[in-house]
């Protein structure tokens, strides 16, 4: 696995320059906004990491070279799961690095201090993509997937930003009260938990289903 890992990080030299040019971009859109800055960045950043890894296994027909080797695909799936976990630690340290250089040279946009809450909600949209992401993937293979995926998105986010709306108004006052009241009593612990019980969910039931579907593939 350590090797594959190793793999996905060579081929991530280009997109590390475009990542200064991108975060510096989100320092300034979401300079009002720190946590949505930093999130942003790294769930953007880390996401364009996964795409640019599938895209150039599929370029280079490296699933067909893997499974004339001795590999099992269960560490193959499972690599592609880790690696979201580690472009993720890449994509904050990188974040970090360009934060205090910006700091140095008095950049006149500030970037956001990452906190523990924000950096676990930024895994739990990595999360949330990539399980979608991954089982389309390993069942349709990168070109399709791309197209599947775009769709897919596309759809998600317009559609919660004309549903969420409407179901908040068609809630009475005490059903609004009720949310409210729910999320404001948790603690910083329970709502962090909570964010971590969800992360495993669902990437344990996408891992499950990307394992299923690549073991059904033909190369």
């Amino acid at each position: 696995m350590f090797s594959l890992l190793y793999k996905d990080i060579l081929l991530q030299k280009k997109l590390l320059v475009f990542g200064v040019v991108y975060i510096m971009i989100m320092i300034v859109a979401f300079n009002q906004a720190a946590e949505a800055m930093f999130i942003g960045s790294i769930v953007a950043l880390t996401y364009m990491m996964t795409l640019t890894c599938c895209a150039y296994d599929d370029k280079n027909k490296t699933d067909v070279l893997l499974n004339s080797l001795p590999i099992n695909k269960l560490v193959v799936v499972l690599s592609r799961y880790v690696s979201v976990f580690m472009f993720a630690a890449i994509a904050v340290v990188y974040y970090v690095a360009i934060a205090f250089v910006l700091k140095l040279i008095q950049f006149p946009f500030e970037a956001a201090v990452p906190t523990l809450e924000a950096i676990i909600g930024g895994l739990v949209g990595l999360a949330f993509i990539n399980s979608v992401y991954f089982p389309i993937f390993f069942r349709l293979g990168y070109i399709k997937s791309k197209i599947v995926n775009f769709v897919l998105f596309f759809g998600v986010f317009l559609g919660l930003g004309s549903v969420i709306p409407s179901l908040a108004k068609k809630l009475d006052s005490t059903a609004q009260e009720g949310f409210v009241y729910f999320f404001t009593s948790l603690s910083e612990i329970q709502i962090m938990a909570g964010m971590i019980a969800v992360i495993i969910i669902l990437l344990s039931s996408s891992f499950a289903l990307s394992l299923y579907f690549y073991k059904r593939r033909e190369f």
